[in-house]
């Protein structure tokens, strides 16, 4: 359904072609505005992320078709903490890539890498016990920080 991500077109080329990273050290272009509304979809289960959708207010997320300006994959991937306990043992955090294409051109317009919550404190040797929370609130804090028209 969704296009290739196409790369963003740089600002400007090099002054010096010999200056290979000079691309790198040019400010990013700016995010275009999003027109119309929102729907999160997580990558991975291949559906509607149903945390961050509907965390999202009203005024960002689409609840028909018509309404969907952006589509923002989410996708979490578990990053080991090591040596977070004190008995030497991992925790675990559960990062997330962020990726919000525009629906209409079907292009990536921000992406973006939001960390989890650390690690509970404490840890009662159940393996699913060492995770930190998802980053719900800080995903919909930038999705709500983005442009819009």
């Amino acid at each position: 359904y969704l296009a290739a991500p196409q790369p963003m077109a740089a600002a400007e080329p090099p002054k010096d072609p010999e200056d290979v990273n000079a691309a790198e050290r040019r400010v990013p272009n700016a995010i275009p505005p999003i027109k119309g509304k929102m729907i999160v979809v997580d990558q991975d289960a291949k559906g509607v992320d149903l945390d961050v959708h509907f965390a999202l207010p009203d005024d960002l997320r689409a609840s028909a078709p018509e309404e969907v300006g952006a589509v923002v994959l989410t996708s979490y991937k578990t990053t080991e903490v090591p040596d977070y306990y004190n008995d030497g043992a991992s925790g675990y955090r559960q990062d997330c890539d962020v990726t919000v294409i525009d629906h209409a051109s079907r292009t990536v317009i921000a992406k973006e890498k939001i960390w989890g919550g650390n690690p509970p404190e404490t840890s009662h040797d159940i393996p699913w016990d060492r995770v930190g929370s998802k980053p719900t609130s800080s995903i919909v804090d930038y999705l709500k920080g983005l442009p819009r028209q």
